[in-house]
């Protein structure tokens, strides 16, 4: 067995971020000259080199107008840019003022705070390449440079402990728990099935017998047999295989069956796997059994905003958080739940919670993206995704939201160039290309639309929402057979899915199938009764029927299924993500 077995794709991933962060760099300089009616100016750069620019590649909302127009008279304003090249010469873009270095400092003894020196290190490291004197940075960077080293001196020494001993449970135990605290789960899948192997399971295969101590030793199990299933079955939760965890956790059960571990668990995986009703029996159960567990109080609520319960489960929610305020899922469901009953200034409270302390947690941006889109506030979604690309402008993530961000606001062009951007940093980001897609629909450009659609789905072949769009495209293409394979291929993947019954009722109503259709518009209605745009489109459907106009009062004459009415795909790519 290989000892330093890693998730391989996150390393891959790291690293096409650290070869683009070798290749583009920042600068520091000065706004010097700015022409305003025109819109455009020059900077001087520490290099001694003058660089054209123009206002719209200032991304930092703190150069106000009036800035720019002082320096007319003289004042100068200290920046930091991305130095490019063009026809006419040497070009700035991505310039924010000089005060974002101090803020990448912050970001980075963020991410030291909570374990992550690697992120940290290449932080510091960039701070350093824009100012190599910037206060203190060269002295977090030795400190956390020092720090990874005993990470790996530590990992060098368990190694060394199991090649010595390698019938030594204890040694993999030890390995185990320094993976899973470093949450690299891929080896800690692999070096906990020597656990397993090297653990005896019944006790009285034991040499000794210890005082009995729990209800799995009563039926003459190894309690620490049966903590190594429990690890298994959440190693296994976090690499996304809820199948194989709910098979574990049912294992631990039937040895311990007030084990709290398993139980969440198992809760865990059934509403991964689609299973409402039954993990919030299980949950109603294990409240039973201990009503003050934060964690089971944390899946009540969750499993309630399942059921479109939202103030019974932010009751629920309210209570987990009391007990563990630092749990950033139970915030980022407090913040879903939140939103849902349109108390979007709580909601945006709980985003900016999780974010400070887990800088880059995507679905925390996405969420907090979704409900400023939501307000209409679509130039504060973009200006807050802006001044995140000023402090990690390699995160292929920020790039991507910025990009949807843009097709909402009608600027494709700078919506390409976002997503782009993403895709330089990551070239295989099935999210990145996913919005790339997503934007060309939305221009009529569906061949190429398709052309990303698919490429997503090389990536991962089970992804519902590129199937759906396929589906769709194909549809718009007049592809329709091909159309109805990718919608049916995507209900095989879960067919509680409402979107994906919507697109369904929308193929059939393309084909001139109303009958059809209104049964799949009607499927989705029962799966997601609140979004208005499904009965939107059953009313076109019933007008095709020749039953009466309802609620659109619109005549089948005058109908076109047009790209309109699919306004709410960004929000929708934001709703899965608070549903994950």
């Amino acid at each position: 067995m290989d000892l330093r077995s890693e998730d391989d794709h996150d390393d891959e991933t790291r690293q096409l971020e650290k070869d683009f962060c070798s290749k583009i760099s920042r600068r520091q300089g000065q706004i010097f000259k700015y022409i305003a009616p025109q819109g455009y100016g020059f900077i001087t750069g520490q290099d001694g080199k003058t660089y054209f620019f123009h206002v719209s590649s200032i991304i930092d909302s703190s150069i106000s107008n009036v800035d720019l127009k002082n320096v007319y008279w003289g004042a100068q304003i200290q920046v930091v840019f991305q130095p490019t090249r063009g026809p006419q010469g040497d070009i700035a873009v991505q310039i924010s003022a000089y005060h974002v270095v101090n803020e990448m400092q912050k970001l980075a003894l963020r991410y030291a705070d909570s374990g992550d020196f690697g992120k940290a290190i290449e932080q510091i490291e960039y701070v350093l390449s824009i100012d190599s004197e910037h206060p203190d940075s060269r002295f977090l960077l030795e400190t956390w440079k020092n720090e990874q080293n005993k990470i790996l001196e530590e990992e060098k020494s368990l190694n060394e402990l199991i090649e010595t001993e390698p019938g030594n449970a204890d040694g993999w135990h030890l390995k185990v728990e320094f993976l899973i605290k470093h949450k690299r789960y891929e080896g800690a899948f692999y070096a906990l099935d020597e656990v397993i192997r090297l653990t005896p399971d019944f006790i009285n295969t034991l040499s000794s017998k210890r005082q009995l101590s729990s209800f799995s030793e009563l039926c003459n199990f190894n309690p620490e047999y049966v903590k190594a299933l429990c690890k298994k079955s959440f190693v296994l939760y976090q690499l996304g295989r809820y199948k194989e965890t709910l098979e574990f956790a049912n294992k631990v059960l039937e040895i311990e069956p007030d084990s709290v571990d398993a139980l969440s668990l198992k809760i865990s995986s059934l509403l991964e796997l689609q299973r409402p009703q039954e993990a919030l029996e299980l949950a109603d159960a294990a409240l039973d059994m201990d009503p003050e567990n934060s964690e089971f109080l944390f899946l009540k609520g969750k499993n309630l905003l399942k059921f479109h319960k939202y103030e019974e489960g932010l009751e629920y929610l309210e209570k987990a958080y009391q007990l563990t305020p630092e749990n950033p899922e139970i915030m980022l469901r407090k913040g879903y739940a939140l939103s849902k009953l349109n108390r979007f200034e709580e909601a945006l409270k709980a985003y900016d919670k999780i974010i400070n302390l887990q800088p880059d947690n995507a679905k925390a941006l996405s969420n907090k993206g979704f409900i400023l889109i939501m307000t209409g506030k679509y130039d504060d979604a973009l200006s807050m995704y802006n001044g995140l690309i000023q402090l990690n402008p390699f995160n292929p993530v920020l790039w991507s939201k910025k990009g949807a961000i843009l097709t909402r606001m009608h600027r494709s062009d700078e919506a390409l160039k976002a997503v782009d951007r993403a895709l330089e940093i990551v070239p295989e980001n099935s999210d990145s290309l996913f919005t790339r897609g997503y934007i060309y629909s939305k221009n009529g450009m569906y061949e190429e639309a398709l052309r990303h659609f698919n490429s997503v789905l090389e990536l991962n072949p089970y992804d519902q929402k590129a199937l759906a769009k396929r589906a769709f495209m194909l549809s718009r293409l007049g592809r329709h057979d091909e159309a109805f394979m990718a919608i049916e291929d995507a209900l095989k993947i879960n067919l509680h899915n409402s979107r994906t019954w919507y697109y369904k009722g929308v193929l059939h109503y393309n084909t001139g199938e109303y009958d059809k259709a209104l049964s799949a518009l009607n499927r989705s209605a029962e799966l997601n009764p609140e979004d208005t745009r499904i009965e939107r489109m059953k009313q076109f459907t019933l007008v095709e029927l020749g039953m009466p106009e309802g609620k659109t009062g619109t005549r089948a004459s005058t109908l076109k299924v047009e790209e309109e009415l699919f306004d709410r795909e960004l929000q929708e790519e934001y709703e899965l993500k608070f549903e994950d």
